[in-house]
């Protein structure tokens, strides 16, 4: 069998340590993402398809193996705590257990009731689908965070992928459960937020992990049902009154809008069927 190379065999670790989690993280993600009441969309409408959900699995994955290789590297509880949630010293440990007032505000979709952190946790737990292993009941000193003997993966994911998607949404002046274009800058910008500022190089691995595990599309998919914003509407009309586009007996199938690191347009790619 010939050797594997360098970056194949940190491949083929990666994934066999993230099959190990995998499941779990997946669970914690499909249950945030109804208890947020999450939308895409220019308009926040749109409840997110398969593409969305796999796009924020897949910077969870990425945030998981920076911070602990998956539960099985650092000095920090990785085992416990693969994302790294449950840091007793943490600002976000602390407004979900309670420790300093009612911290941040949970803005929730729609006919869902706002929180702040410190009624996440009830409330989440009492919604159906919650992962009873992620209570807080069975830590034996919540404020001990991950230290606490008690403390799980399942601590870790549910509680730590529910602040990621705050943090990717309200990073970039939406509210929790708008997750708008879902775009590589946007899921970047928020893993580092979710870092907290603590490591400097944080954005650098996070872009290394992805190039790991198979780094996100550059472009933002958008549905050509879905409203587009302003600046795009104009940039697709531009293009078909100078004839860019012929859409003379066909009807339109998709659009692709490019976009650069700060949202503004960069370039307009439309496919017709028919």
């Amino acid at each position: 069998m010939p050797k594997l190379s360098e970056t194949e065999s940190a491949l083929t670790d990666e994934s066999n340590k993230w099959s190990s989690v995998r499941a779990l993280a997946q669970a914690a993600l499909d249950f945030h993402i109804g208890f947020l009441g999450c939308r895409m969309g220019a308009a926040h409408s749109t409840q997110l398809d398969a593409n969305a959900k796999e796009r924020i699995l897949k910077i969870v994955r990425a945030v998981s193996w920076v911070e602990s290789k998956h539960g099985t590297a650092g000095s920090n509880q990785p085992k416990r705590d693969p994302v790294q949630a449950g840091n007793p010293n943490d600002k976000w440990w602390k407004e979900l257990t309670g420790q300093s007032g009612q911290g941040s505000r949970f803005i929730r979709g729609p006919n869902l009731s706002n929180l702040w952190a410190n009624e996440l946790a009830g409330m989440a737990e009492a919604t159906a689908g919650f992962e009873g292993d992620a209570q807080m009941s069975k830590l034996g000193d919540k404020k001990k965070g991950h230290s606490d003997a008690k403390f799980s993966q399942a601590h870790s994911y549910y509680w730590g992928i529910v602040y990621l998607i705050h943090r990717i949404n309200t990073s970039a002046g939406d509210k929790s459960f708008q997750c708008g274009s879902l775009s590589r800058s946007r899921l970047i910008d928020g893993a580092v937020s979710y870092n907290g500022g603590g490591d400097a190089r944080y954005r650098q691995k996070i872009e290394s992990a992805l190039a790991l595990i198979g780094d996100l599309t550059k472009r933002d998919w958008i549905n050509p049902l879905e409203e587009l914003p302003e600046s795009h509407q104009i940039a697709l009309s531009f293009a078909v009154q100078a004839s860019v586009i012929k859409s003379e007996n066909a009807s339109l199938q998709t659009i692709r809008l490019e976009t650069e690191r700060d949202g503004s347009l960069k370039a307009v790619e439309v496919t017709f069927k028919g």
